[in-house]
């Protein structure tokens, strides 16, 4: 908890456009971790779907919606969404 008694919030590194299967990709991940980093174990790869998101205004399909959707999951699982956190009971009422 910080001095005002507000919670920390969790930072990731989010690893964007890369691509899949390169030493570089590889040895950037692993240096990364090995100095503590907490990264998203799911890295939005190169995807051309992404850049068309700029001009569509929508979602991306097809393997690029996937790696989203790997991203999400993975946000999930660690917590870091508040949309899926247990809801609080509000102040003065029952739970």
């Amino acid at each position: 908890a910080t001095a005002n008694n507000r919670k920390q919030p969790q930072v990731r590194a989010l690893f964007t456009d890369v691509d899949r299967n390169t030493n570089i990709t590889d040895v950037v991940l692993e240096s990364l971790k090995s100095a503590g980093v907490a990264i998203i174990d799911a890295p939005m790869w190169h995807r051309t779907g992404f850049k068309e998101m700029h001009s569509t205004g929508g979602l991306p399909s097809g393997s690029a919606l996937t790696a989203l959707n790997g991203v999400i999951g993975a946000m999930q699982i660690e917590n870091l969404l508040d949309f899926y956190a247990p809801k609080k009971p509000k102040k003065g009422r029952a739970a």
